[in-house]
């Protein structure tokens, strides 16, 4: 195997490309104690040995971002790239994930969608999943119990915090409903709430 070049990263960091394809993530150091520049060549098993070594650095990264928190597979495909690591072990690595059940789009969307169902209108937690690459289908999937009960939550949340109904007066609770629409609830879902709102307080101010 020849080195054709090596590209510096960060000055921490380089990548040693080789003229038969592909490349490796090493240290400076570990280039430079190796001897790593353009033009020496390196043995199959001295190659085969640092593949192996960057195979196990892409894991524990891997479980490192976990470690942060879950990842969908578009988040911890798109960070292993930036790391970077070849494609091949990005591949391996990812596969390794998914068949021990670190990675599971279906399980990440359901659990966000009960985690800030409360907050979110369903639009927002559909655009929250999309944008982490959560496929469509799945989504909404996990999008499909977030009904009336959930939306209620949020927006009375709005309300609450903006002081609807008490501060401002009418041009404010206006700005209110304009803010809940971009949010992307409903309007219907709006009105039924903000109802109930001023019903709950209304009867709070009467005891």
């Amino acid at each position: 195997m020849t080195v054709e070049r090596v590209e510096s990263l960060d000055g921490k960091k380089c990548r040693v490309c080789f003229a038969e394809g592909g490349f490796l993530p090493l240290s400076a150091q570990e280039a430079e104690r190796l001897g790593l520049s353009a033009g020496r060549s390196i043995s199959r098993a001295q190659f085969d040995g640092l593949w192996q070594l960057t195979e196990r650095r892409a894991r524990e990264k891997a479980f490192l971002l976990l470690k942060m928190r879950d990842r969908t597979r578009s988040e911890m495909r798109q960070k292993l790239c930036q790391a970077p690591f070849p494609d091949g072990i990005v591949e391996e690595t990812m596969a390794f994930l998914e068949e021990y059940g670190y990675l599971n789009d279906e399980r990440y969307a359901a659990e966000y969608a009960e985690l800030y169902r409360a907050r979110k209108s369903r639009a927002e937690l559909l655009q929250a999943l999309l944008r982490r690459g959560v496929g469509r289908e799945t989504a909404e999937k996990a999008l499909g119990g977030c009904g009336e009960a959930g939306a209620g939550a949020a927006i009375a949340a709005v309300l609450r915090r903006r002081g609807y109904g008490k501060e401002g007066g009418e041009r404010a609770d206006q700005k209110t409903v304009a803010y809940l629409l971009r949010r992307g609830f409903s309007w219907e879902e709006i009105r039924r709430e903000t109802a109930r709102f001023q019903a709950r307080e209304d009867g709070v101010r009467t005891l």
